[in-house]
């Protein structure tokens, strides 16, 4: 949650559509999500796949693993 600066605004709890701005006053409409990495590994187990679901020390989430 700290990956958004004071200007652009998370969506509202449940919303998944953010809106962000560029300097050059062009707007966008984003999808911000926030996974949890074991949630994540549970989804993959459940659909066959063996995943290693990992956090980076600042906004990013990740996985590498194989078909079980």
């Amino acid at each position: 949650e700290t990956g958004s600066s004071p200007d652009q605004p998370l969506p509202p709890t449940g919303d998944e559509i953010a809106t962000r701005q560029l300097n050059d006053g062009r707007q966008f409409q984003i999808v911000k999500n926030f996974y949890d990495p074991a949630d994540l590994s549970d989804r993959f187990r459940a659909a066959g796949l063996s995943i290693d679901v990992r956090e980076t020390e600042t906004y990013f989430t990740y996985g590498f693993g194989q078909r079980a």
